[in-house]
C-alpha cells in the first residue's frame, strides 16, 4: 500500500509500503506554496499598487474632468531621465551585421518535438470522455489544439528572432512594435486568462494526505495516485527519470493508430507514408475500456467510481510538460505539474496563459541575446510563436 512520508524538512518521500527505508523510496523536495490552504501569505507594504519608482504625479488636462487634474504617468524605463531621449534598442539583427552573433547551420530552438507513441490516441480518448467537463471549464479547445503539428518555418523564425527586443519584449516591425499577448493565447490556443494562479510545486505530505477543519481532503486524491505512478516508473527507470512516453505508455493501453512518420530518403522523398503521425481532428464516441486498459487502475489500486476522474488528472500532467510548459528536457515528467492537474481534473480553472506567455518571453529572449542562437537550447511553447506568426502575417506553408 503506498504511503507518503516527510523524513526530513522540505522533503516528501513516496514507498511502496509503509514499512520499506527511505532508501527505497522516491524522495522529492518540497517547496512553499502559492495556492491552496498551504499557501504562503504576504501583507501588501505602503501603497504597493503605485511603486514610486514607477510613477511620476503631473498635471494634466482630464477629458471631462477639471483642468488641474492630476494624474499618474508610468515612467518608461528606455528614456534617458536628464534628456529624455529613448535609448537605442539592441536587437539580435544589429548583433549578427557586426558580427557578434553567429547564426551558423542550426536551429534548435525550433527543433520538431519527438513523437511519442499513444499521445494524440490518449488524447482522443480523453477529449471523448470528458468533453463537457472540459468545454464547461473553457479548456478544451486548449487541450484539442496539441492534436496537430505546427509548421516550422526556419528563415521565418529567424527573422522573427532578429526583430525581437529583449528590452521591450516587442517585434520591431517596419510599421511599429508588436508582441504577442494574452488575448492572443486564448484566441489562438484556447488557454484560459482568468483562474487560480499557476503554481508548480511538490505538495507536502500534510498538504497531500491531510483534511481541513470540515474533514475534506486540501488535494484530491487523485494527486496521490500520479505521484505513486511517478515513483512506480522511476523505480523501474535506468537513468533516474520518468520520460514521457513510458509516462503514456504506463497509462494509456489502447490501440496505436498514428505512427512516426518516415524520414524523406532518396529512395521515398516523393512517396507519401502509408500511416502517418498527422490526427484528423474527428473526435469519435467513447470505447468501453478493455480489460487491458484497466490493468493500470488495479495495479494502483484505484477505486471504479475515481477511474476517469485520476486518468484524466494523468493525462493533463503530461499535457503540461510535453505541450503547454515544456521546460529543460522536454521530454521529461515534472512531478511538480501534478498538483494543478489534480486539480483541474475536478474542475479548477488555472490561469495557463499567464505562465505560458512569460514562457515565451524568456525564451525567445534567449535566442536574441545569444552569441550563437542557433545553438541555443532554450525550451518554451514556440508552436505559440508560429501560431501568431500564421494569424498576423500568414506564414503558413501548407
Amino acid at each position: 500500500m503506498v504511503c507518503f512520508k516527510s523524513f526530513e524538512e522540505g522533503s516528501m518521500t513516496i514507498l511502496s509500503n509503509p514499512a520499506d527505508k527511505v532508501e527505497n523510496g522516491t524522495t522529492l523536495p518540497v517547496l512553499p506554496a502559492l495556492t491552496g490552504a498551504w499557501a504562503l501569505s504576504y501583507e501588501l507594504i505602503g501603497n504597493a499598487l503605485h511603486p514610486l519608482q514607477w510613477v511620476v504625479e503631473t498635471d494634466c488636462e482630464v477629458i471631462g474632468g477639471k483642468s488641474d487634474s492630476e494624474a499618474l504617468l508610468l515612467q518608461s524605463a528606455h528614456h534617458d531621465e536628464e534628456t529624455d531621449l529613448p535609448t537605442p534598442f539592441s536587437l539580435l539583427s544589429h548583433k549578427i551585421q557586426d558580427k557578434t552573433a553567429v547564426w551558423g547551420n542550426t536551429f534548435k530552438a525550433i527543433a520538431d518535438p519527438p513523437y511519442c507513441e499513444g499521445y494524440w490516441e490518449w488524447l482522443e480518448d480523453i477529449l471523448s470522455r470528458h468533453e463537457q467537463m472540459l468545454k464547461q471549464k473553457k479548456i478544451y479547445d486548449a487541450i484539442y489544439a496539441s492534436l496537430f503539428s505546427y509548421d516550422r518555418l526556419g528563415s521565418v523564425m529567424r527573422r522573427f528572432c532578429e526583430l525581437w527586443s529583449p528590452s521591450t519584449n516587442t517585434l520591431h516591425t517596419t510599421v511599429g512594435e508588436m508582441s504577442i499577448s494574452l488575448w492572443d493565447l486564448r484566441a489562438l490556443g484556447g488557454l484560459p486568462i482568468s483562474g487560480l494562479l499557476y503554481d508548480e510545486v511538490v505538495p507536502s505530505v500534510d498538504e497531500l494526505i491531510g483534511v481541513d477543519k470540515d474533514n475534506l481532503y486540501h488535494l484530491p486524491m487523485n494527486c496521490r495516485y500520479l505521484f505513486f505512478a511517478y515513483h512506480r516508473l522511476l523505480t523501474d527507470s535506468k537513468k533516474g527519470e520518468v520520460k514521457i512516453d513510458a509516462w503514456v505508455k504506463f497509462w494509456f493501453k489502447g490501440e496505436i493508430s498514428y505512427f512516426k512518420s518516415a524520414k524523406k530518403t532518396s529512395r521515398n522523398k516523393t512517396q507519401r507514408p502509408a500511416k502517418v503521425n498527422n490526427p484528423s481532428g474527428s473526435i469519435g464516441l467513447v470505447r468501453a475500456r478493455t480489460s487491458k486498459q484497466e490493468e493500470v487502475f488495479t495495479m494502483l489500486g484505484v477505486k471504479e467510481a475515481q477511474q476517469d476522474v485520476v486518468h484524466l488528472a494523468a493525462f493533463l500532467a503530461c499535457w503540461l510538460c510535453k505541450f503547454v510548459l515544456p521546460m529543460g528536457s522536454s521530454e521529461l515528467i515534472r512531478p511538480g505539474v501534478f498538483k494543478v492537474a489534480a486539480m483541474m481534473a475536478r474542475g479548477k480553472k488555472f490561469s495557463l496563459a499567464v505562465p505560458v506567455l512569460a514562457s515565451i518571453y524568456r525564451g525567445l529572449n534567449d535566442i536574441a541575446q545569444s552569441p550563437m542562437p542557433g545553438k541555443c537550447d532554450t525550451v518554451f511553447p514556440v508552436h505559440c510563436v508560429y501560431a501568431w506568426l500564421v494569424e498576423y502575417f500568414n506564414t503558413w506553408s501548407g
